[in-house]
């Protein structure tokens, strides 16, 4: 009879052994999968400014070397809610460049800060970051086209409201000047900000159904059997 039981705990345990190796397979092969692209271009709120001052509202936004000439590009996507309830993967800002000087054979660099204080349009520079968040660098050979910044750490703290809203400011370092980029005026090459979203494997309803019938077997282990009496 000691046999019996041993060899039913044996089974039992080789059981539970088997759920837990498929468990483990469900945790480890449950991977997330692409999803999609979400671009957001509409309700952009976009400018540049000269020396602070916000400069007339055209198809052009302008930045430079800005230690010769203090010209900068602001930008901020007002609508977010269609990154609501989704899961990030990345975020770039791109913007299309369509002219420049090139003073010299150097690389074009452009850094992106994080505006700290609200602004529109036509108002006076705003005040922002004195780190740079991204930053983007590009040959005259492939200047032409758009170019990226990557933010995902700050769109995910908009939406995390950890950051205040306030939009990216592009300021140029180099000796290339008067990098102009179309704003949101051109229809179909103004700012646009693109986002990669995963979706999440959910392996909760297999997870449970194992986990239960591991339970329900450990709970007829440990009770004693109605045909196995001990004198």
């Amino acid at each position: 009879m000691d046999e019996l039981i041993n060899i039913g705990l044996i089974m039992n345990n080789l059981f539970s052994v088997k759920c837990f190796y498929i468990l483990l397979a469900v945790v480890l092969f449950s991977k997330s999968s692409f999803a999609g692209l979400i671009t957001i271009d509409q309700n952009v709120q976009d400018t540049w400014w000269w020396n602070g001052i916000a400069e007339p509202k055209t198809t052009q936004l302008r930045t430079n070397d800005i230690s010769i000439s203090d010209q900068r590009i602001g930008v901020q996507f007002n609508d977010l809610s269609a990154l609501d309830n989704v899961n990030i993967v990345s975020a770039e800002l791109q913007m299309y460049r369509y002219s420049g000087y090139w003073g010299s054979d150097a690389d074009m660099a452009i850094d992106a800060y994080s505006i700290t204080s609200t602004w529109d349009e036509s108002s006076i520079i705003p005040s922002y970051d004195s780190y740079a968040i991204a930053s983007t660098t590009y040959a005259d050979a492939e200047a032409k086209g758009w170019q990226t910044w990557d933010i995902t750490e700050l769109t995910q703290g908009w939406l995390m409201e950890e950051v205040i809203n306030n939009g990216v400011m592009l300021a140029g370092l180099g000796d290339n000047y008067f990098q102009r980029f179309y704003s949101s005026e051109q229809l179909g090459f103004g700012p646009r900000l693109v986002v990669k979203t995963v979706d999440v494997s959910e392996p909760s309803v297999l997870f449970s159904f194992l986990f239960m019938v591991m339970l329900v077997r450990k709970i007829m282990i440990a009770r004693p059997r109605g045909s196995l009496k001990f004198s």
